[in-house]
């Protein structure tokens, strides 16, 4: 039998097989065990495989007497943690604070947020800040964002944005403007 561990964070080879032999002939208490096609090694059960990628995987334990066991299972991992900032509507007159809110994909819920930059008003599990400061026209704003997953996987995100003024309305009258 095998126990499986998945990979935590995309990108980590870190999953883990534990197999289990019981039975057949051992050489010293040892039997081979060998994953992937690879070259065995004498082991004690239970015995451990690290490192491994997202994939398909095969575990032969061979005892003294070259009889076999074939174990197949696969390890995997969670999709790309990923972060998106979206910016307020940065226009003046000034509004006070904007609202900047962050949509999280991937990884694994439970999200924490750290906020910082140009950002206050926020806690762990708020997917929104307000930005700070007077948003006067002109001025470009920094606001960052750090998501950490169930995992402790991390993703930071930065974007700025400029607080544009509003165009001033134009008016045309008609040439005549006699009364």
């Amino acid at each position: 039998t095998a126990a499986t561990a998945n990979i935590t964070c995309n990108g980590i080879a870190h999953g883990a097989v534990q197999n289990f032999a019981t039975g057949g002939k051992q050489n010293a208490g040892m039997y081979m065990f060998a994953i992937d096609g690879g070259t065995g090694t004498g082991q004690t059960s239970p015995h451990t495989f690290t490192g491994l990628t997202p994939a398909a995987h095969t575990v032969v334990v061979t005892d003294s007497l070259g009889s076999t066991f074939e174990l197949n299972f696969t390890t995997t991992e969670p999709d790309a943690l990923s972060a998106v900032i979206t910016n307020p509507a940065n226009t003046c007159p000034n509004q006070g604070s904007y609202a900047i809110s962050v949509t999280v994909t991937g990884g694994t819920a439970d999200y924490h947020y750290v906020w910082g930059g140009d950002a206050t008003d926020v806690d762990a599990a708020s997917t929104t800040a307000a930005q700070i400061g007077a948003n006067d026209c002109g001025n470009t704003y920094s606001v960052n964002v750090t998501v950490t997953d169930h995992f402790n996987c991390i993703v930071t995100q930065t974007p700025s944005f400029e607080v544009k003024d509003i165009e001033a309305p134009t008016f045309t009258a008609p040439a005549d403007t006699t009364l």
